[in-house]
């Protein structure tokens, strides 16, 4: 703490502890939005300018030449500003970096290493960057060609094409009641396994080089490549094998440092794939007080998380009501928060009752199809689909289970 001498004393001592100290990391609250460039302001107002570095290389701190942008995400105008990154050092803002806020420096190392992307890059990166960065390597690996802008959005199709491959199935109605010795199915990493497992790419679905392909898209019966992988399987790879070791490693862990430390690192590979609802969102919750009320999703993670912005440890006496694979209300604990700016497009899902849902477009769905649960994106529901919704939800008893959620 730096308290005595006038404003130029204080900046030279910063610069100084810094340098004695030499840490590998420097974190900050508001780093890149005010804290950096403010000292910056400050040295050049006391004639400092050419004395104040906080890097290794004793280089000069000026301001980005990049100004920061301003988007709108959940009816709200955000700013972003520009990195402030150090030379031989890594500067790390926590109020702006999704993935350190959540699964701590563990998973941030762990993101940087399988993206292949610097420590202030990767701290600062959207979960599309993220992903654009895995699959940019895997096609330098192999000398594919990126075009700087996509040119081509998707091959014609006719009506026909359309109506096959956008068409509904034939629901049941499910049997009312209630049933004992239910089980329940959890699809780890559902859409990332499809794609590796079947080579769903952009330039493998219809692709010219073998029509006759055994590896067909049902009903549709387009072929997909069985000559050569795609870019989007090889990136999905290491994060599905990944993830799946660490949380084995995870249940095997000896000491809570260890088991915390795959968790982190299973934790940032999962951030990957994350979907999410906008504040407004209503959800009925339970909460520690024993109250059952409809709260705006926002405010319930605001009261929760403050400002602070990640994969978030949520209290153990959260809970929200939801439906299992028996179709039945019942109330699920709550085990982690996310909380993330969006820059997504989002989706209004309206039912029939009026009801809505606003998502991010690949927020998963449960819907009926020949009288078995599927799980499908947002922005794959068709009219006349349908959703399973609760009308009443029971009162949670003491032995409320947890459910595990979809992956």
């Amino acid at each position: 703490m730096i308290e005595t001498g006038s404003e130029g004393e204080k900046i030279l001592e910063l610069v100084k502890a810094l340098e004695e100290l030499d840490p590998d990391l420097l974190l900050t609250e508001e780093g890149d939005t005010f804290l950096l460039p403010y000292l910056i302001k400050r040295a050049e107002s006391n004639g400092l300018s050419e004395k104040f570095f906080l890097d290794r290389e004793r280089t000069r701190l000026t301001l980005p030449s990049k100004a920061g942008t301003s988007y709108f995400s959940y009816g709200k105008i955000l700013f972003k500003p520009s990195a402030m990154k150090l030379c031989g050092r890594v500067h790390l803002d926590l109020s702006s970096s999704f993935i350190c806020n959540g699964p701590s420096l563990e998973g941030l190392f762990e993101l940087s290493r399988i993206c292949r992307m610097p420590l202030q890059t990767a701290s600062r990166a959207s979960i599309g960057k993220a992903l654009s960065s895995l699959q940019f390597y895997h096609a330098s690996k192999i000398d594919l060609l990126v075009p700087w802008k996509p040119v081509i959005a998707e091959k014609f199709k006719d009506r026909w094409t359309l109506m096959v491959a956008d068409r509904g199935g034939f629901i049941f109605e499910p049997r009312v009641g209630l049933f004992e010795g239910i089980g329940e199915l959890d699809f780890g990493a559902l859409y990332p396994n499809i794609m590796l497992k079947k080579n769903l790419s952009a330039e493998t679905v219809r692709c010219p080089c073998c029509p006759s392909s055994t590896n067909r898209i049902p009903e549709l019966d387009w072929n997909v490549c069985q000559n050569r992988k795609g870019i989007v399987p090889r990136a999905i790879k290491i994060i599905v094998e990944k993830r799946l070791r660490y949380k084995q490693l995870k249940k095997n862990a000896k000491s809570g440092e260890e088991r915390e430390r795959y968790d982190a690192r299973q934790s940032a590979l999962k951030w990957l794939g994350v979907t999410c609802l906008p504040p407004e969102s209503p959800i009925f919750v339970r909460t520690a007080d024993s109250r059952d009320r409809f709260v705006k999703i926002g405010e319930l993670v605001d009261e929760l998380a403050g400002e602070r912005t990640g994969v978030i440890e949520c209290p153990r006496d959260v809970f929200v009501a939801g439906l299992d694979h028996d179709l039945m209300a019942k109330y699920c604990r709550v085990a982690r928060l996310i909380k993330k700016p969006n820059d997504q497009k989002l989706v209004r899902v309206t039912m029939e009752d009026g009801r809505e849902v606003v998502t991010t477009p690949d927020h998963p769905f449960f819907t009926l199809r020949n009288g078995e649960l599927e799980v499908k994106p947002a922005n794959e529901l068709r009219a006349g689909e349908v959703v399973p919704v609760a009308k009443r939800i029971p009162a949670p008893s003491r032995e409320t289970r947890t459910v595990g959620k979809m992956s």
